[in-house]
Formats: C-alpha cells, structure tokens, sequence
C-alpha cells in the first residue's frame, strides 16, 4: 500500500514501481517524461482515489496494465481523467481496468490514436470520452454501465457494440450526429465508423 503519489520526475516513477495498491490519488504532471508503460508501474492493480494526468506537455503513451478499480463504492467525487494539456499523448491502454467509483473523462487530445479500455464494466458517474480527432483505434468493453451520463462527441470512431447501455444516452447522442464523428456535420455519419479529414 503506497500513499498519494504525484509523478513529476523519472525518480518519482521509480519510487512507485512496487506500488500495488495506492491509498489516496495518483496525478502525473510531469514535463520530462514521455513515456509510463508496463515496466513503470507493474503491479498498481487500484487507486483508492483520483487518477489525474495534468501538466504532461511531453508525455507520448500512458499504460497502466494491472489496474483494475479506481475510487471507492459511493464515492461519486472521484475522478479519473486525461485530458487537456497532453497534446502529445497518443496512447491510453488501461486494458484492465473494469470499475470506476466516480466519472471517468478522456477528453481533448488532439493527437490520441489509441485507447484501450476493453474490460471497463462501470461507470459510477459520468463518462465521457470527447473531441478526441485523431483516434483510430479504441477498445471499448461492450454494454458498459454509466450510472450517471455517457458523452461521446467529436470522435473518430466509435464501436456500435461498446456503448453504455443507457437507451436514452445512446438516443440523445445520435439525435445530434456527433457519435462516432470528426464534427457534428461529418457527412455520412455512421456509429461504427467515420472518415476523418
């Protein structure tokens, strides 16, 4: 069991590695690294609080293998995001990860390609994955629960059979043509896939 920890160095990251649980947040919010991958963080298998990704203006790829569960049951004020500021990052691969105890945002990377969540079962809060042009390939667990709201807007492509279960998310989302879309005019909009400029 590790306590919060903030990664701002290469030192950082190395004083974490043997870290399997994390009681408190976990942030990244470095300008030197580019890369956290399999090696960095090999046993984190759950953060008891947020996971957050801010400030990373080199960081290239974000890979958490074993990590399963984020947050704690009830406790809807976690958040789990990636976004905004990592213009850089072009993968997510949290192919574990099945529980999110709060929302849950990938949102604003211009120049993401690559996302897994492949085994994400639950969303306590909100989830949204948003303005994210570039991705090409995004693995999406099939029927996942969002308790509160789904957002997907502004995307590349989008699985049909990876949407939260919700049938008003999912009408609502169609009804103004930005799933699976560059832009909410892409002409030819099709939920399993869409042509980007």
């Amino acid at each position: 069991m590790c306590p919060s920890l903030t990664i701002q160095t290469q030192t950082d990251l190395d004083a974490a590695r043997d870290c399997s649980e994390i009681d408190g947040s976990l942030t990244i919010r470095s300008k030197t690294i580019e890369h956290i991958t399999a090696r960095d963080l090999p046993k984190l298998r759950r953060v008891r609080g947020s996971v957050l990704s801010v400030g990373g203006s080199r960081i290239r790829e974000i890979e958490l293998p074993k990590l399963r569960e984020v947050g704690n049951p009830g406790d809807t004020e976690i958040v789990f995001e990636i976004g905004f500021d990592a213009m850089t990052l072009e993968r997510i691969a949290l192919p574990e990860l099945r529980v999110v105890h709060g929302s849950l945002g990938i949102l604003a990377l211009g120049g993401l390609r690559e996302l897994d969540l492949s085994q994400l079962e639950t969303v306590d809060a909100r989830f949204a994955l948003g303005n994210l042009p570039r991705l090409t390939e995004l693995n999406l667990a099939s029927g996942v629960s969002a308790g509160d709201k789904a957002v997907f807007e502004l995307l590349c492509r989008l699985p049909a059979d990876g949407l939260p279960a919700a049938e008003d998310v999912l009408s609502t989302t169609r009804q103004r043509r930005d799933l699976g879309c560059c832009t909410e005019s892409a002409e030819g909009c099709e939920l399993a896939r869409c042509v980007c400029d």
